[in-house]
């Protein structure tokens, strides 16, 4: 080689060198920041598990990539463990959405058998939990994924699913703590505010309260291009009747009740389950007990194996005992 080819190697590793280094102190203090965040959110974390099982099943697929020799196999060897991926993540997204719980963490397990500290794929799993109403289990994992959360998107994921979860077990405290962190980084996240509100809701205290933060999530709600589902608004209305309920305002109640009720989209039994259940309660604060039943009843046939289906039943036989 000549001397200049040796300068340019030379230069070159020095090049990746000081990326390396760059990148690596970029995400460190990107991890640090979200682990700070997590901290404010949830107080005390598990241990951070570095990815060491996805460093070494990575190195050996572009180790096999290299010692091959076809070109063909190369790319097959390149582009199949994406390509799984991508599969298994739609599937597992598919599940979660039809209602179909047990095979929707099926999936996911296997992602995470494959990167098993990967805090997106925890956060997704918390979500799948809590959606099937194991809450405590839910809990668990969506700690462990803010204890391996390296960016604030993924933080405000886990801390969204972890304050409902968190409402639904009645520590109201935690949970508007992990959403107030929340709304810190994305302020204008319309779920946030409808589950925040709901922590008030659930302890029939500050109706007014949490009406002002419903109007403001459907404000912003109304505002972006990007829903946060097909039934963003209508759980929204059906939150605002149930406040609505509990300050005695049955017109306006009715009214956001209709709303709700045209808003509403089957294709997703979690969500509209949740729709029937937050308009149950709102009927059962307005005194209306047959109304309340059949709406129960709505949500418990929408999702019986849900969350919201299983909160349903438990306060159909409350209501009948």
């Amino acid at each position: 080689m000549s001397t200049l080819q040796w300068l340019g190697c030379i230069a070159g590793l020095w090049f990746a060198y000081v990326v390396y280094r760059w990148r690596r102190d970029v995400i460190h203090q990107r991890r640090v920041r979200a682990r700070d965040l997590g901290h404010k959110a949830a107080g005390k974390l598990p241990r951070y598990d570095p990815p060491l099982r996805l460093i070494a099943l990575t190195g050996i697929w572009f180790g096999s990539a290299y010692l091959v020799r076809s070109t063909q196999l190369v790319w097959v060897l390149l582009g199949l463990p994406p390509a799984v991926w991508l599969l298994l993540g739609a599937a597992e997204r598919r599940s979660l959405r039809r209602a179909h719980y047990s095979a929707a963490l099926r999936w996911n397990g296997l992602l995470l058998l494959f990167a098993p500290g990967a805090a997106r794929r925890l956060s997704r799993r918390g979500e799948i939990l809590l959606s099937a109403g194991r809450l405590s289990e839910a809990v668990e994992v969506l700690m462990k994924a803010l204890a391996q959360g390296y960016t604030e998107g993924q933080q405000v994921q886990s801390m969204e699913s972890l304050g409902k979860a968190l409402t639904v077990q009645g520590h109201y405290e935690g949970a508007a703590r992990a959403l107030n962190t929340a709304l810190k980084v994305m302020p204008r996240r319309s779920r946030l505010h409808e589950a925040l509100a709901e922590t008030s809701l659930w302890q029939q205290a500050k109706p007014d309260e949490a009406l002002n933060i419903l109007n403001r999530a459907f404000d912003y709600e109304s505002r972006t291009r990007h829903k946060t589902g097909p039934n963003s608004f209508a759980i929204i209305w059906a939150a605002q009747a149930w406040a609505r309920a509990q300050l005695g305002q049955s017109d306006a109640m009715m009214q956001a009740v209709r709303r709700a009720l045209e808003s509403a989209d089957e294709s997703e039994p979690s969500q509209i389950a949740g729709v029937h259940f937050r308009l149950g309660m709102a009927f059962r604060a307005a005194s209306q007990a047959d109304a309340s039943l059949k709406s129960l009843e709505d949500a418990r046939v929408s999702d019986p194996d849900g969350l919201y289906g299983t909160l349903a039943s438990e306060a159909i036989a409350k209501a009948r005992a």
